[in-house]
């Protein structure tokens, strides 16, 4: 064997093992090849190309002029045609086409073929790729994109569409045909278009895979649609951006969803004024624009007066229409550049922009015009006042919680100053915030932990000289302070709500003291407005009763001429339940309102309680009128009068003549513990039993009486 046949069977075998992988590699690619001769019309086929077609690749190629040569009768006229011009102009070419197979079945192929030089130019040789696959995926994405209600718009790198989606005539009123060719971002809002062109550049250098965002489009009529956009990327076989494809929806329904619940975040649903939200942004955005031209802004924090009164007697309805209006005259009378807010219930706050003190007061006094004009309603005439509180800082000392802070102390102020006015911050008024702050938080943990205890002040018939009652008054035994008298804290208890769980506590251990008194003596417990709550004063009796077992004839609640002037309907409604129990009920410090006559016309009181500034003034011919004129109407009908502050035994002896039938002050006794008094009880229950003598003087006790204080 020669070496040279060596050599010649290794070459062969190389090229039968490429000719092999080349096979293999057409099945993979479903890529065959081809060559046609054109003298003959013969033609060459890969096996990968007899697949394609559904023939054996034992059997002969059909040649072109052949009855049946593998394509569809209705695409054959373009291939003839295509391979006619790269036959006669000598180049290459591309066209897509249908082949039938024997069995019926149609495939989708592209044949590319080159003008041969080789052989002296005498064929075309080619590749056809099967491409039945991708055009099924292409045809099922295409009918999705043409049916689904997103607009689906390609794009190619350079950001030009190249296929619209039919809804587009839904969304944007165009016609596919008027989109495909332009630039994607054509239709825009302005507002828009450079969020949607950061997108569509990230896009085109291959930055960003996928992205999403709203925008709004022009419509063929002119009208903005807001959209939401999604983006994501196209590549090629190596992986560069090759354009994008986008996916556009109508989003209008749920952005204006959106803008409604992002409005009702930042605004009051009643009046339609901003709320503590927006005004701090507000707020906030005020302090960080201003300059250093020395210039300041100020709020003014409001809180209507009495409008609590207004909710309770004509109903929360009539209230939330008086606060509509309200709102409507503080806006009309504030520049549009400031910010009106209300921050919940009856309070209202103003942001002045840029301030000066003198147009903060003209402003207040315009907003307490504005709001004390009376508003009727359904028939109702409704009048409400205004406390405004005036704050302001300079430009480099201008903190949001620092303003909101000094506002409300200065409102506080107005509201202790007598209401419906307005009254500026004044650094003094810090301390005293401080100091109220902390006495609230002291007096919340002295309800918890049991700081509170009651003494009581008896109340002598003047007839007989036995004590008929005792009067509880609440003190406060505080760890450092000592024992800190009512006047000091029940003002901020009513003004903090913790008046109202002080007021159930004292309830409740009044009635339990009295209880285990000898005999049946009344107590009388104070009752404050703020304890005419929805949930009902009633409720809080009946339960005090039921634990300590007090009959309720034995109780006495004690009310002030202010409770009737804040909520006159409704504590007299209470009342009247109050007193169908058998509770007793009492008007205290009389006369010193402005109206107190009237109510012992509507409401049938069981004891008047004189004031002790008429007492001191018994000497004096008026004061001594009005003490015979009030013990003459209740003596007509049926009321008790109590005097009150009764210091000496002359006061004792007019109030008796002027016909007082009770007594009560520091000549008798200074308030004391529940033992003392039931002590007293006890004795004066044991001098009953012996004999019932007429009292004209003060109690030969009267001593022991004071010392017990």
């Amino acid at each position: 064997m020669f070496p040279q046949d060596d050599d010649r069977r290794g070459l062969l075998a190389d090229l039968a093992e490429t000719n092999r992988l080349l096979k293999l590699a057409e099945q993979i690619a479903h890529v065959g090849h081809w060559r046609l001769y054109f003298a003959t019309g013969e033609r060459q086929w890969s096996d990968e190309t007899y697949r394609i077609f559904g023939q054996d690749p034992t059997m002969p190629v059909p040649a072109v002029t052949a009855n049946w040569n593998g394509y569809l009768e209705s695409d054959w006229a373009l291939v003839r045609s295509t391979l006619r011009s790269a036959i006669d102009n000598q180049q290459d070419f591309t066209v897509e086409a249908r082949v039938i197979r024997p069995n019926g079945e149609i495939r989708n192929v592209e044949i590319r073929g080159i003008y041969d030089l080789a052989n002296g130019g005498k064929s075309l040789f080619g590749v056809i790729i099967d491409l039945t696959d991708q055009k099924q995926a292409e045809a099922r994405y295409r009918l999705l994109a043409d049916h689904t209600t997103d607009m689906i718009v390609h794009a190619d790198r350079h950001s030009k569409r190249l296929y619209v989606s039919p809804s587009s005539r839904d969304l944007l009123g165009f016609e596919p045909d008027d989109l495909v060719g332009r630039q994607v971002g054509g239709l825009l809002h302005p507002a828009d278009e450079q969020a949607h062109r950061d997108i569509t550049q990230g896009l085109e250098r291959g930055e960003i895979e996928h992205a999403a965002n709203r925008q709004r489009f022009t419509r063929k009529d002119g009208t903005h649609v807001w959209t939401e956009s999604r983006f994501r990327i196209l590549r090629d076989e190596l992986g560069a951006p090759n354009g994008y494809i986008v996916s556009i929806r109508d989003c209008s329904l749920s952005k204006a969803a959106e803008d409604d619940a992002e409005r009702m975040a930042r605004h009051d649903p009643l009046t339609g004024l901003g709320n503590r939200t927006l005004f701090r942004e507000r707020l906030d955005q005020a302090i960080a624009s201003l300059g250093d031209d020395g210039t300041t802004f100020a709020l003014l924090w409001m809180d209507l007066d009495r409008f609590k009164a207004i909710n309770d007697s004509f109903g929360h309805l009539l209230g939330d229409r008086a606060l509509s209006i309200i709102a409507d005259r503080i806006t009309s009378v504030v520049d549009p550049a400031d910010t009106v807010a209300r921050l919940g219930g009856d309070e209202f706050i103003i942001l002045m922009n840029k301030s000066i003190p003198a147009r903060a007061e003209a402003l207040a006094q315009q907003v307490m015009v504005a709001v004390s004009r009376p508003i009727d309603l359904d028939g109702q005439r409704l009048c409400v006042g205004v406390s405004i509180g005036i704050a302001s800082l300079p430009v480099e000392s201008c903190q949001a919680d620092v303003l909101l802070k000094n506002a409300d102390l200065a409102l506080y102020r107005a509201k202790r100053s007598g209401r419906n006015t307005f009254c500026w911050f004044e650094s003094a008024m810090e301390a005293t915030g401080q100091a109220r702050l902390r006495m609230e938080i002291e007096m919340q943990a002295a309800i918890r932990n049991g700081g509170f205890v009651l003494h009581y002040q008896p109340i002598l018939d003047i007839n007989d000289g036995e004590i008929h009652g005792s009067e509880a008054l609440v003190r406060w035994r505080h760890p450092e302070r000592g024992m800190i008298p009512p006047s000091d804290f029940i003002p901020l208890a009513e003004e903090t709500g913790l008046i109202v769980p002080l007021g159930d506590w004292v309830l409740h251990e009044a009635c339990r003291e009295a209880a285990q008194w000898p005999g049946s003596p009344q107590i009388a417990v104070n009752v404050s407005g703020c304890q005419f709550t929805p949930q009902g004063l009633e409720a809080r009796v009946i339960a005090a009763l039921n634990a300590s077992g007090l009959d309720p004839a034995r109780l006495e609640l004690e009310i002030t001429e202010s409770v009737l002037i804040d909520d006159e309907d409704t504590v007299l409604k209470s009342l009247v339940r109050l007193r169908s129990l058998g509770v007793k009920i009492a008007l205290d410090d009389f006369g010193t309102g402005y109206s107190s006559l009237s109510y012992l016309r509507r409401f049938q009181f069981d004891r008047i309680k004189i004031d002790r500034s008429f007492v001191n003034e018994i000497a004096s011919p008026s004061a001594a009128a009005i003490i015979r004129a009030v013990a003459g109407l209740a003596s007509e009908m049926g009321i008790k009068v109590t005097a009150e502050g009764i210091e000496t035994p002359e006061q004792l002896r007019l109030v008796r003549e002027y016909g007082c039938t009770h007594a009560q002050g520091f000549l008798f006794s200074r308030p004391t513990e529940s033992h003392h008094v039931r002590a007293l009880l006890a004795r004066q229950q044991s001098r009953r039993q012996t004999s019932a003598p007429t009292w004209t003087g003060p109690l030969p006790d009267a001593a022991v009486l004071r010392e017990t204080g």
